[in-house]
């Protein structure tokens, strides 16, 4: 679980963010990456839907835009399972999406 948690889904974010690659930022520029604005929407969607997610779930949402280097295995583990697709349904291609 920590392997794939802590180490593969905060890459993939850093691939969708446009900072993974720091030595050659051109590298970055590539049509999966969203904008910060995007971003900031996603995380402030997650952030208001803490209201109306069971605990059974676990931990509620934080917002991913300004928490995600505190991120660990368990919040890592609900975005990839749980959040990842529907907020990035309508943001990023279906090319990406079911690669």
């Amino acid at each position: 679980m920590h392997l794939f948690y802590e180490n593969i889904a905060p890459y993939m974010l850093k691939h969708w963010m446009g900072s993974f690659f720091v030595k050659d930022p051109t590298l970055n520029d590539q049509p999966y990456v969203l904008s910060n604005t995007q971003w900031n929407e996603i995380g402030v969607e997650m952030e208001a839907a803490k209201k109306s997610i069971l605990t059974d779930f676990g931990r509620p949402p934080r917002n991913i835009f300004l928490h995600h280097n505190g991120y660990k295995a368990e919040e890592w583990s609900a975005w990839i399972t749980l959040y990842s697709l529907p907020l990035l349904k309508d943001r990023l291609s279906a090319r990406y999406l079911k690669g």
